[in-house]
């Protein structure tokens, strides 16, 4: 397969991109710029991005596609959309909250797979109810002639469906739930699980962690939880945030130098624009290193070494972080962490 035979596709909606959309457009010309490329854009819409639109082509669709989610998902849904690229094989659709490190693209056609999508959490309702995490049509991978051939087929099938209302109005649902169908010749891969800091349940709670649940005992007198999903401290407005983003297990750092520190770089920069004050806690040296992106003098820096069971002793233990959050956000009159969440 040539590269020739792959196009990105990339919906705009709008006269002026925001800066995290340009950070996002240019790592793709970067990375992704040896492609065709191409802009899905409505029939109205005048723009012009400067070089950051170098190379692309456009192709315009009726404005009436572009209004919000659910119309978009219809012209995803449209046999006709695949038709207009049906001089290549396969199709990459990028939106602009994406962000790519690195050009794998052949490897992943050469898969085979009618759809990939990037993973979606699990216990998203209309997925958990079908079976499947796999996956997010913002960024996605999909077999141009399978795509005509199952939105001509569902024909047959669809309106009968007891997801179909849901089906038609999110794309990627349907194209996961084509995957999940026994009796639909259409092929999803198994679903990956993305490494994070934040584990999922009945998984091993890595040491750090570990050390970071006595730290909160000693500190608050909460007891450690028997489980790494730390998804209620996000829900209480937690950003759980590593540098490098990923790892190969049991190789540490071993993703340092694939350009996750731009995206988490610029992760910084804008919250610390934000008036409302903010605690960044910084574990470890490398993560200390970041203070200089925090400036704003609204905000407070906590610092201490790693939670990781070579360093905690070193000044970790005792640091009492999560009770100096609170009274920072609670003597700027902004509701405390529930750390027990």
């Amino acid at each position: 397969m040539q590269k020739e035979e792959i196009v990105i596709v990339v919906p705009i909606y709008k006269k002026q991109l925001s800066d995290l959309e340009k950070i996002s457009l240019t790592q793709l010309q970067r990375v992704l710029g040896d492609y065709p490329r191409v802009f899905q854009a409505p029939e109205s819409l005048e723009f012009d991005y400067g070089c950051l639109g170098e190379g692309f082509s456009v192709e315009r669709f009726p404005d009436e596609y572009f209004t919000g989610v659910y119309s978009y998902s219809h012209l995803m849904l449209e046999a006709d959309f695949y038709r207009r690229f049906d001089k290549y094989k396969y199709m990459l659709i990028y939106q602009l909250d994406a962000f790519v490190f690195s050009d794998k693209l052949l490897e992943f056609c050469e898969m085979g797979y009618d759809y990939i999508g990037a993973p979606v959490y699990p216990l998203t309702p209309h997925w958990h109810a079908i079976g499947t995490c796999v996956g997010n049509g913002g960024f996605s991978l999909r077999k141009i002639d399978s795509a005509i051939q199952m939105l001509e087929y569902s024909h047959s099938w669809l309106q009968t469906d007891p997801f179909k209302d849901v089906l038609v109005d999110w794309e990627d649902l349907f194209w996961a739930y084509c995957g999940m169908k026994k009796n639909l010749s259409f092929q999803i891969p198994p679903k990956s699980i993305a490494l994070k800091f934040s584990v999922q349940d009945n998984v091993k709670i890595p040491p750090s962690l570990q050390n970071i649940y006595k730290e909160l005992y000693s500190d608050l007198g909460i007891p450690p939880k028997n489980t790494g999903n730390l998804t209620g401290w996000a829900k209480e407005g937690v950003l759980l945030l590593n540098s490098t983003l990923t790892v190969e297990k049991d190789k540490a750092n071993s993703h340092q130098g694939l350009g996750w520190q731009y995206f988490t770089d610029y992760v910084i920069k804008v919250l610390n624009l934000s008036e409302k004050p903010i605690v960044f806690i910084l574990w470890g040296n490398f993560a200390r290193s970041k203070k200089v992106l925090i400036t704003n003098p609204k905000h407070l820096i906590l610092e201490s070494p790693h939670p990781s069971p070579f360093s905690a002793y070193n000044g970790f233990f005792g640091s009492k972080p999560f009770s100096k959050t609170n009274d920072f956000l609670i003597k700027n009159n902004i509701k405390p962490i529930d750390w027990s969440k």
